[in-house]
This record gives C-alpha cells, structure tokens and sequence, in this order.
C-alpha cells in the first residue's frame, strides 16, 4: 500500500503556514512547491475555466518560461483546451477529486491529440495530474502538474495531490477574504502593515474583517473553510493581542487602530 512520508505532511502544512502568514500572497509559490513534490517538468494554475466557452487564464507557473509571457500562456490554453482530457472529464461531472490523465482518458487517446503534441514539442511533459480548487458553478479553477516526457503519474502522486488538496482549498478561501478585504480600504497595504505592528497575521486580519461584517463564529468558519474550533482559536488571539474579551470591544480597537475600515 502507498504511504506518504513524514517529510510530505511536513512540506504541506509549510506551503500552507507559508501562504496564509504572507502579506502579498499568490499561487506562484504553490506551483514551484508542487511541480518539485511531484516531480513535473511544469506545474501551471488555471483559473476560471469555462470548457463550453474555451475560456480561461492561467494565473501561475513554474519553472519559469521566458519565451511565453501571460498572454500567450492564456492563448496556449485556451487553443487546446478542446483536446485535454482532464478538461473534458470536469466539465462533465461534478467530481473535483485529483485526476490524471490516465484516470479519465482511454488508452491511446491522449497521444493523438493536439494537446499531447504542443505540450510534447514547447515543454517535453506527457502525463498529468489536476488539484482542482472551489470555483463557482461552470468553471473550474486548478493546478496542473505535468509529468516529463517517459514519467507516469504514480500511486503516491495521485495519495500526496489528495491529502494537499483541502489544505489548498482552505488557502484559497483566505487569499478571496484577503483580496476582500484589500479592496474596502483607500490604501490597501496599510492595514496589513498596522497588522504586523501589532503581530496580527495576514489569517488573523481576515477573521477580524469578518467579525467586524458581524458574522458568527461558525460563519467565519464556513466562509474560510476551518472549522469553528479553530476560528475561535483566531478569536482567541486577536482578543489576545488587541487586549481585548469580547466581540464588541475587539473590533472598536481594531478600527481605532485603523486595522479594519469604518462602516
């Protein structure tokens, strides 16, 4: 039976902790982290797409590609879209557990595609495996790792993409809360950097805003995607560093230090 290692629990809750301390998070470290766990020759983040519309963008990638900017990548995706199997597979079902190729595709399917021919001539990958993120009804939004040409995705690729996937999902619920967040504030940065002054994490920042929109405990942690327990964990120490025991009194301080926007 396939196991993972200590070490690749230890590696994800990093990526995890990495992503939610920063003050300007984004999905590029995931793909670096992913595409060297995985072993791929290129890992991309696809987001917001639309297989009936051939639409779509790619946010994220790694290794650096210098010969393809952003533009082109959204173009390179879009154009072979049609083709993917994986692409095909989630726009046809709700399911959005990890797939690979060889998972959703019949044998000798995949080699007489376009898609396998672009991917084999601008980047010598062949198989691949897709994280798929919360995204809302119609799209999908997902990493995409992709193994170097003569590699297969294997049974512990297919166990660690599993176990990390809902540790990615509830990132991606702080980094939307976070990008929220940003835009209710004529200067953005400034909250975050009054956070650090007050050694108020990027997380605990987001629980705050949403203490102060009057959620519940139990809301903030649906709308993050944690549970209650560890909401109130947050609450716990914002009540902590703020000097504060209450709700009420937690988010007054929090405006007077200008840590959140007045309503």
């Amino acid at each position: 039976m396939t196991e993972l290692e200590t070490r690749d629990y230890r590696r994800m809750l990093d990526l995890a902790v990495t992503l939610l301390e920063s003050l300007d998070p984004d999905w590029s470290l995931a793909t670096a982290e992913l595409n060297e766990v995985l072993h791929g020759g290129l890992c991309l983040f696809l987001d917001d797409i639309r297989f009936t519309r051939r639409s779509g963008y790619v946010r994220a990638w790694a290794p650096a590609t210098p010969r393809l900017d952003r533009l082109s990548w959204d173009m390179l995706l879009r154009a072979n879209m049609g083709a993917h199997p994986i692409a095909a597979y989630y726009a046809g079902c709700t399911d959005r557990t990890p797939v690979s190729i060889g998972d959703v595709a019949g044998p000798g399917h995949w080699p007489r595609t376009t898609t396998y021919r672009t991917m084999q001539t601008l980047f010598e990958v062949n198989d691949q495996i897709a994280l798929p993120l919360r995204a809302p009804t119609g799209a999908v939004r997902s990493f995409l790792v992709c193994r170097p040409t003569g590699e297969s995705v294997t049974d512990r690729d297919r166990l660690y993409a599993r176990r990390i996937q809902p540790l990615l999902i509830r990132v991606d619920s702080h980094l939307r809360e976070l990008q929220r967040l940003r835009a209710t504030v004529p200067d953005p940065p400034q909250p975050l950097r009054r956070a650090e002054e007050h050694g108020i994490t990027p997380r605990e920042l987001t629980v705050l805003s949403l203490l102060a929109e009057g959620l519940t405990t139990a809301s903030i942690a649906g709308r993050l995607s944690i549970s209650v327990h560890t909401a109130n964990t947050h609450l716990e120490r914002l009540y902590r560093k703020l000097g504060t025991t209450n709700r009420l009194t937690t988010v007054l301080t929090a405006r007077e230090l200008g840590l959140i926007a007045e309503r």
